[in-house]
């Protein structure tokens, strides 16, 4: 005799003192399968057969497989999510550099954001229930799945955010190097087609660099003293990091109005010269309720760390100084942590430069005298040798590399 398990569990099963409804289960179709199976043994003498007895038993593993997945991820989703493209458990946010201005203010409602981009052509959002909601849980869920450093999640982190801004031009700065999420050029290659291919996938215009990232990009480190790092080159000092912010600006100028490269980079030169940039910026952070009364407000006291030996600077361990930074105060080491917005550093000395022993190679700012003890462990990340050591170029000429 044969019994009809594909029948049973789709409409349930009548034992004559009861109804037993479909189940929901593996284990409720075992329940089910052998409550039939003896049933039937009760009621005649002889053998039973049941054809493809596994095939049948098949949709209660995936009903069981998805109702475990799912109540898995509701847990992974409950925990608390980290907001840093950096690291999961020293959270440094761009978002506090522009939150150490006084007054400024980044959860806009989505109207407002749009709003103020037609208004001055310019703001700043914080990820909100509103705005790309999943990402701060998959933060969290990437944390405990030991998938921080997953290419394929980090692209969909960042080309999410990039993507719901509207933007028809994208032009992105991948970082290579010890202070870099991608050590490798392989690994910022990998991370730059990938995001590329999200964003033309989207019918948006992407284009891409990967920049240095073996010694800090900017001559400050920190919170605020970012902020003044970056009005020194909106006013035209020439370092690193205005030789990046002038590349990518001319690269997005380029692409948005269809000319050459040479063209676009006359026109960022000209308004840095005639001061626009800067007013910009400035127009921009008072339409976010920031106000920056003297630029050396967003300074504090400060002491020199002197080189350790005479030489050429080898390497800096630019990871090293971040996490220097975090640990004075500048940055989270769990959610929720204050952030001491005042404290960072100044580097002065690159990898290439020749030292003497004594000189100043850095400043550490400092808002509590207990900070300065800081000031061995920048020095120690510094590598000083008796060989002249060339200096980083600042981007990295991918042309002859495959894309991977």
């Amino acid at each position: 005799m044969q019994i009809e398990l594909d029948r049973l569990f789709k409409k349930g099963f009548s034992t004559g003192h009861g109804y037993l409804r479909p189940p929901k289960d593996i284990s409720s179709y075992s329940a089910l399968a052998a409550i039939a199976i003896q049933a039937n043994q009760n009621d005649q003498h002889g053998g039973q057969s049941i054809p493809a007895f596994d095939y049948f038993m098949a949709p209660g593993v995936l009903m069981t497989f998805k109702k475990q997945f799912k109540q898995q991820v509701s847990d992974f989703l409950d925990l608390q999510g980290l907001l840093s493209h950096i690291s999961m458990d020293r959270v440094a946010r761009e978002i506090d550099k522009l939150e150490s201005i006084r007054g400024f203010k980044t959860t806009l409602s989505g109207d407002d954001f749009i709003k103020q981009i037609n208004d001055i052509g310019v703001a700043v959002i914080e990820q909100s229930m509103n705005l790309c909601p999943a990402d701060k849980k998959l933060y969290a869920l990437r944390d405990v799945t030991g998938t921080v450093d997953s290419i394929p999640l980090i692209a969909a982190s960042i080309m999410s955010k990039k993507l719901v801004s509207g933007s028809d031009y994208i032009f992105l700065d991948v970082k290579c190097g010890n202070g870099a999420f991608m050590k490798d050029i392989s690994s910022a290659l990998k991370l730059a087609v990938k995001m590329k291919t999200i964003g033309e996938s989207a019918g948006k215009n992407v284009e891409f660099v990967v920049s240095d990232m073996n010694e800090p990009l900017s001559d400050y480190i920190g919170n605020a003293v970012e902020v003044y790092g970056a009005l020194e080159v909106l006013s035209g000092k020439k370092c690193k990091l205005y030789e990046l912010s002038r590349h990518i600006s001319a690269k997005l100028l380029s692409m948005a109005k269809n000319i050459k490269f040479g063209d676009a980079l006359k026109e960022v030169d000209g308004v840095i010269e005639r001061g626009e940039a800067k007013a910009k910026f400035f127009e921009f952070i008072e339409a976010q309720g920031g106000i920056i009364e003297n630029e050396n407000e967003l300074l504090c006291d400060s002491v020199d760390v002197m080189a350790s030996a005479t030489g050429y600077v080898k390497s800096i361990n630019c990871n090293k100084l971040g996490q220097i930074v975090c640990d004075m105060g500048g940055g989270r080491l769990k959610k929720g942590d204050v952030i001491d917005a005042k404290v960072g550093l100044k580097i002065l000395k690159r990898v290439g430069d020749q030292v003497r022993i004594g000189e100043t190679i850095a400043k550490l700012f400092y808002s509590k005298s207990s900070q300065k003890r800081f000031v061995q462990d920048v020095q120690n990340c510094y590598s000083i040798t008796d060989k002249p050591t060339e200096k980083l170029k600042l981007l990295i000429d991918t042309r002859d590399c495959r894309y991977l």
